[in-house]
């Protein structure tokens, strides 16, 4: 049986599911407003973005990397690493911002996380 998902975590993969932004690779939110699943999660908490690059990204909350996810937003989602990695007990298994900026669409990485949630979220939140 699979870990259910919390509440926090099925209102973020529905917004993956259906969000109109534009999908970027490398940070959380570009000077272009394109968007890592993981910046899509921050917005969708209420974080605002900090200037970290005049040119090039944002950054929010606590963190101040543009290319990981804030505390905030892991606190609130449950997930294990500041960049979505897989529970340790999967080595073959790919990052949630790895999948980002290889190439997978918000709505391919939802279902994938939606496939095993444990796999990226310690507990339902």
């Amino acid at each position: 049986m699979t870990q259910p998902l919390g509440p926090n975590q099925e209102r973020w993969l529905r917004e993956l599911e259906t969000t109109d932004k534009k999908q970027g690779k490398k940070v959380l939110r570009s000077k272009d407003d394109e968007y890592c699943c993981l910046g899509i999660g921050c917005e969708l908490i209420g974080l605002e973005p900090q200037t970290t690059n005049a040119l090039c990204c944002y950054s929010y909350g606590a963190n101040w990397y543009d290319e990981l996810a804030p505390t905030e937003l892991i606190e609130y989602l449950g997930l294990y690493t500041y960049w979505g990695s897989p529970r340790r007990d999967d080595k073959g298994a790919e990052d949630i911002a790895s999948m980002n900026d290889h190439g997978k669409t918000f709505k391919e990485i939802a279902a994938i996380i939606r496939a095993d949630p444990s796999m990226y979220f310690s507990e339902p939140r």
